[in-house]
């Protein structure tokens, strides 16, 4: 019996996208084949043989960590049209009107008068009225419309399928009603919930190049006491709902006292400063501090957070020094900065590393990273 073979279209980041082509070649063998690329697409297209719901749930399943998300093109259109009546028809052969729909639109160098959003409106509103159910926050089918330069490419398929994938992230992120403190909130979101982090097992956290303190807030405002490692300052303004908050000078490096309104502040080198009780804790000095006593006065971590502008190595050597903190079986969460175009090397270069002290390595192009990857792995023990 001869498989279906359908077309869809793949999502990677632009420097990963070979890799993401190389995870489906592993995952579907044979019946994979990259199409050959469009020079007006970020994303690439690809025939997979198989049913849909196959194909999808083996994606689904397999977790691959650079593939952002695959979607399925059901459509090929010549062009949007001023009053996307093509693009309305072509979903009303796609979806059923006793679910409920969500239009989720991404514009590629579409030449249109009208941005993503809009046509995510005018598309929903023309369905609405021949009868079908749009909901914005709980859709039962997802329709997507690629709006490129010369075609458009439509697919709708079932959320559980697929996850609620948004394709446009940064859109979204700013639709978000406030409360974070940086982007780099987005990133230990994802992490949390892609390595199934449970944070009230936690109990304390190590975060290591933590300014402007978007990991530590989050951290924070979910229950777990953080210890904050940075000579930058926090945005301690925006900080106010993780709770108490106490700053840990190193007075060689900053000369005096700072004055923080709502934040108390002492001395490092004080052995009688009291460190229970706070939410967070911004030891604000040199490295030098990094595994000295001071840290193993505060209590063994839960969880080793590591955000830095440095390499692979660096990073890795920086977790490999703190592993004697962590209890067994801690989480270890780390942004791995890719310098050059060997993806894989520095990989394998981090992981060689921390192997001496971490094991159960998880790696993933989360949705707000850029140039770059976390990685997850559990203290041994």
């Amino acid at each position: 019996m001869r498989l279906e073979v359908k077309k869809y279209a793949v999502f990677a980041y632009p420097r990963f996208a070979d890799e993401a082509d190389r995870e489906l070649r592993e995952l579907f063998g044979a019946g994979y084949g990259r199409d050959p690329a469009e020079a007006e697409c970020p994303f690439f297209t690809a025939s997979i043989s198989g049913g849909r719901q196959t194909v999808l749930s083996a994606i689904k399943f397999a977790r691959l960590p650079f593939v952002d998300a695959v979607i399925p093109v059901d459509a090929e259109l010549e062009g949007a049209g001023k009053d996307y009546c093509d693009v309305v028809s072509a979903i009303q052969g796609m979806i059923d009107k006793k679910r409920a729909f969500r239009i989720e639109a991404k514009e590629i160098n579409a030449l249109l008068d009208d941005g993503a959003k809009s046509v995510e409106v005018k598309v929903g509103s023309a369905l609405e009225a021949e009868g079908f159910h749009p909901d914005l926050q709980h859709p039962e089918t997802i329709v997507y419309v690629l709006l490129l330069a010369k075609k458009v490419l439509v697919g709708a398929v079932d959320v559980n399928l697929i996850g609620d994938s948004v394709l446009d992230h940064f859109r979204s992120e700013q639709n978000e009603v406030g409360g974070k403190v940086n982007r780099a909130e987005f990133k230990l979101e994802e992490a949390i919930e892609f390595f199934g982090i449970d944070l009230s097992k936690i109990g304390r956290a190590l975060d290591v190049g933590a300014a402007p303190g978007g990991w530590t807030h989050l951290l924070a405002t979910h229950g777990v006491a953080v210890v904050a490692m940075d000579r930058a300052p926090l945005d301690y303004a925006r900080m106010r709902d993780a709770g108490s908050m106490l700053v840990l000078e190193d007075r060689q490096d900053s000369g005096k006292s700072a004055e923080i309104p709502g934040v108390s502040v002492a001395d490092i080198s004080d052995p009688g400063v009291p460190l229970d009780g706070y939410a967070v804790v911004h030891v604000r000095a040199s490295s030098r501090h990094m595994d000295g006593a001071l840290l193993k006065r505060i209590g063994r971590f839960g969880m080793l957070a590591i955000d830095t502008n440095t390499t692979v190595e660096e990073s890795a050597g920086i977790a490999g020094s703190m592993a004697m903190l962590l209890d067994p079986g801690a989480h270890l969460v780390m942004t791995v900065k890719l310098f050059n175009r060997s993806v894989r090397k520095q990989v394998a270069s981090a992981e060689e590393i921390l192997s001496r002290s971490y094991s159960g390595f998880g790696i993933k192009k989360l949705p707000h990273n850029r140039d770059e990857l976390t990685l997850h792995a559990f203290r041994k023990g």
